[in-house]
């Protein structure tokens, strides 16, 4: 998946830190997944549009968001192989 980098609470820019993503602005955190595991912010991260050409190539698209109630959506993620 490829989710936003700006905090649901203010809009501040997130960072990563180890494995959580965090606002410094005003210290909300979010899982790896984007699910807020510390507020203030109340509202997990949007994800794109993301998928794969027929090269291979990952594209994410900007114009198409997902909330979390829609991130099991077609379009919402692509599968990688492990």
């Amino acid at each position: 998946y490829a989710c936003t980098a700006t905090c649901t609470h203010k809009g501040y820019p997130l960072s990563v830190e180890k494995d959580e993503i965090t606002c410094a602005k005003h210290h909300s955190r979010f899982s790896i997944y984007g699910t807020v595991t510390k507020g203030p912010a109340r509202y997990s991260l949007e994800r794109y549009g993301i998928s794969a050409n027929s090269a291979g190539h990952v594209i994410v698209d900007k114009s198409k968001s997902f909330r979390e109630k829609e991130w099991d959506d077609t379009g919402a993620f692509i599968a990688v192989a492990k």
